[in-house]
């Protein structure tokens, strides 16, 4: 694979902008944001009308997705392998992941009331959601632009994918399928409200036969920090938006939908969850390192003791005793991942 090379950004933006999703005046919050890959710089603006916060400038940067798939994010190597193995894939994305739970949580009630649902999943990756709904019984297509991330995912899984935009995908499929979901997207493309609405596009509306279609979204909550947190996020231009239950009410009258979010109560309850931090002042800004070099190589940062230790449960406990990291459980209904559903009227 060939390396990546930096979009390095130098432009100095002004005081306040249009917001790139409601148009509404937003202020500059942050001037000297760290990129994804180093050593770019981003600012990063508040639109108060919708509770939007948003990196400048817009640039995507598809190599860093080729690179992701292809080299650098761990579970995106090891979660094709260990779901063929598990005996019921499903299951294991659910305790893998909150985002993960919280949509087969919402198909799977969905399924009980409305049954051969038609799926399609947006930004499908490596395939391993789109196979382990199929391996599960439901009917599931996922499309994505990487040709890497879908040429391995079809060697892998099978014929469930296609190499697709979703703004053509929704020409071709209107009103299509009764569940439409996109995990961790949303926040990675330029243009958010074009991209809901194409996939809004591919639902069915509640006047359709057989009743409405569910579109299910997730993404960081910014509604889960202090109102004086900057990006408490993957850099841009990885992540350009943090979105916030106010940015998806505001998308929802957008599309002419209803929309509703999920209930975390239970899932904390599950999984004792907890957020650990060296100091907890890092959660009112958080501005993390840049993960790739200037060559697109990951910047491992963590010393070879740390990460020997994190593998082995109780050498995590005492170092994080030993290091005094304060621990933070998490409860009640709100989390850090923002699962928001939306019905087409």
């Amino acid at each position: 694979m060939k390396k990546i090379k930096s979009t390095q950004t130098e432009e100095v933006f002004p005081e306040f902008v249009e917001c790139p999703l409601c148009g509404a005046d937003a202020r500059l919050v942050e001037k000297h944001c760290p990129g994804f890959i180093k050593p770019d710089m981003f600012s990063i603006y508040h639109c108060p009308a919708c509770d939007t916060q948003f990196s400048m400038p817009r640039i995507e940067n598809h190599k860093i997705y080729e690179y992701m798939y292809g080299r650098a994010y761990s579970h995106y190597r090891c979660y094709p392998k260990e779901i063929k193995k598990a005996k019921n894939p499903l299951q294991y994305l659910a305790n893998a992941e909150p985002a993960y739970w919280a949509v087969i949580k919402i198909i799977q009630e969905t399924a009980a009331y409305k049954k051969d649902l038609k799926i399609l999943e947006i930004g499908s990756g490596l395939g391993y959601f789109t196979y382990a709904l199929n391996h599960a019984g439901y009917q599931t297509t996922g499309i994505d632009i990487s040709e890497s991330g879908v040429a391995q995912a079809r060697q892998t899984f099978g014929d469930y994918y296609l190499c697709a935009d979703v703004t053509k995908w929704a020409d071709k499929h209107k009103e299509e399928y009764d569940v439409v979901f996109s995990v961790e997207t949303i926040e990675h493309v330029s243009e958010a409200l074009p991209f809901l609405r194409s996939i809004a596009a591919c639902c069915k509306p509640r006047k359709a036969l057989g009743g409405g279609g569910k579109i299910i979204v997730t993404t960081p909550n910014k509604s889960a920090y202090s109102s004086e947190a900057v990006w408490c996020n993957s850099l841009p231009p990885f992540h350009m938006w943090w979105l916030s239950e106010t940015s998806m009410h505001y998308m929802a009258k957008q599309i002419d939908a209803s929309v509703s979010f999920m209930d975390w109560s239970e899932y904390h309850r599950q999984n004792r969850c907890a957020v650990r931090m060296k100091n907890p002042k890092e959660t009112v800004r958080w501005l993390r390192a840049p993960f790739l070099d200037e060559n697109g190589y990951a910047i491992h940062s963590k010393s070879a003791l740390y990460k020997f230790l994190e593998n082995i449960p109780l050498a995590k406990r005492i170092f994080r005793k030993v290091m005094r990291i304060p621990e933070y459980r998490l409860q009640g209904s709100r989390g850090l991942i923002l699962c928001t559903v939306f019905e087409r009227e």
